[in-house]
């Protein structure tokens, strides 16, 4: 699949196939365009290439391509209507290939009646279904049948043009989804990208609206991210400039959630486990991409169509595909914006939740900066430490210190650790260095300390805690964070992949 922004580029691209696939012994079958001069080309250059009619509709992995109208589409929805056990309706359900979710909504009456019976313990696969639920199947097969399939534009800019992703997320008491546009900032033409949602399982009905409203979010930036990394990342042949991300959500609790935690830098002492789990999430994503977050009323919401189920009239009838109307225009002119309007990670302030901190040995005064190297780019302890070395020993041969390099490899895992410990634990070190009075409750679990050299370490029974000897306390370190990955990897490597 190539796209060009002029015939001579497109004409070029075609005379290179032959040097591309003959020294693998490979011939050009088939090949299909929507540009003239290109055509006319192909159909004087050689019989062997089936170049196809103007109107017809090329399919490319499952994605009809409609050249006379230069969109994407899918095949028509078709579910079996004789379909009279749970494994015949997930058959008939998962026959539709849709990844964009181009026509999502229209399937998601279906979805949720297979969870229905999934949920049936009772029920066995190809055991026969009750004539009620027989007709709800009936009823549900006769609206996505006569659904026509929705389209959307196969061009969306030019690749040397600058772009933005936007997300809208939302969620219901059954699914929750996102919905992401690319918005060209040459002229603020809108495009539908993809969209995509989950349904709630038994483990997450017992949450709150907000709880699942700040879920999707978490899957809107997800997405985003992906998209970012697929169309301008290292691995992209040609890559887009993607200059801003954006995530819209009609839930001010949640939006209020993330505002303070990233900007007002509350404690949310009082904010559950799943919460504060997918705020963390947030900010680790969140870390190498920022993201701009908005407020947007739940009428012009288009994720509030990915996450219910709609028919198609009525699905047609809404901004699913053309995406909002404010997007469209500059400058946004969005109504309710500045309830809730914020960038993540926000950089006005010293903030906690950056992404790292250096402190002195001496003292426990931190300042708070970016890392120089992340850690998920290295897949080893050893590579990670190694490349902090040199920089280590770089800054001591300029202060005309003489150390060898055991010295600082040890040096620099101590200064990975402890960064590591004053993002994931900045309430302990608060607490000893007297900003807060009230006793974390990890101190009080775990005994946690800090040692002569500034590390959190738990307390142990076999310890004097004046004495404080380090070997042996065991170092505190969050389970999540990129270090204690590298570490037990190193461990697992050094005993063979033992269990």
């Amino acid at each position: 699949n190539v796209t060009c922004n002029s015939s001579e580029q497109l004409i070029w691209a075609f005379n290179q196939l032959n040097s591309i696939f003959n020294p693998y012994g490979f011939e050009v079958q088939q090949l299909s365009t929507n540009d003239f001069q290109l055509n006319n080309l192909i159909h004087n250059s050689s019989e062997k290439i089936d170049a196809h009619s103007e109107n017809s509709a090329v399919e490319l992995f499952g994605i009809l391509w409609i050249k006379s109208k230069d969109c994407l589409t899918t095949k028509k929805k078709k579910l079996e209507y004789n379909a009279d056990t749970k494994r015949k309706v997930l058959q008939s359900i998962a026959s539709n290939f849709d990844p964009y979710q181009i026509d999502g909504p229209i399937l998601n009456r279906a979805r949720l009646f297979m969870h229905d019976l999934q949920m049936q313990k009772n029920l066995n696969w190809d055991e026969n279904l009750n004539p009620e639920q027989i007709n709800v199947w009936h009823n549900i097969c006769n609206q996505v049948n006569a659904a026509t399939p929705l389209s959307i534009p196969r061009f969306v800019g030019r690749r040397d043009g600058e772009f933005k992703l936007v997300a809208f997320v939302d969620s219901s008491k059954d699914i929750y989804g996102t919905v992401i546009y690319i918005v060209d900032k040459s002229n603020y033409h809108v495009n539908f990208l993809c969209a995509k949602n989950r349904l709630i399982g038994n483990d997450l009905s017992t949450k709150s609206i907000p709880s699942l409203e700040l879920l999707a979010i978490v899957l809107g930036v997800q997405v985003l991210i992906e998209l970012k990394t697929d169309l301008c990342g290292n691995l992209s042949v040609k890559p887009v400039q993607i200059s801003e991300l954006e995530v819209y959500s009609d839930s001010i609790v949640a939006l209020s959630w993330i505002k303070s935690y990233f900007v007002h830098l509350d404690k949310m002492n009082k904010q559950s486990v799943f919460v504060m789990n997918r705020l963390e999430s947030i900010r680790r994503m969140t870390e190498d991409h920022p993201v701009k977050f908005h407020f947007i009323e739940g009428i012009s919401n288009p994720a509030d169509k990915i996450t219910r189920a709609i028919s198609y009239k009525t699905l047609i009838k809404t901004n699913y595909i053309s995406g909002p109307e404010f997007l469209s225009a500059y400058p946004v002119n969005l109504a309710g914006e500045g309830l809730c309007s914020f960038e993540v990670p926000h950089f006005s302030s010293p903030d906690k939740n950056l992404n790292a901190v250096a402190m002195t040995v001496e003292s426990r005064v931190r300042t708070v900066q970016r890392p120089l190297i992340s850690g998920s780019r290295y897949s080893s302890l050893d590579k990670f430490i190694g490349v902090y070395s040199v920089i280590f020993m770089f800054i001591h041969k300029c202060r005309g210190k003489s150390v060898n390099i055991s010295d600082v490899r040890n040096e620099t895992l101590s200064y990975m650790i402890k960064i590591e410990q004053h993002e994931s634990y900045p309430e302990v070190y608060d607490y000893y260095d007297n900003i807060t009075e009230k006793m974390p409750p990890i101190i009080e679990k775990l005994n946690v300390f800090i040692d002569k050299f500034n590390i959190l370490r738990v307390g142990s029974k076999m310890m004097d805690r004046s004495s404080k000897v380090p070997s042996l306390c065991p170092i505190l370190l969050p389970k999540d964070c990129m270090l204690t990955t590298l570490i037990i990897r190193k461990v697992h490597y050094n005993l063979n992949h033992s269990g």
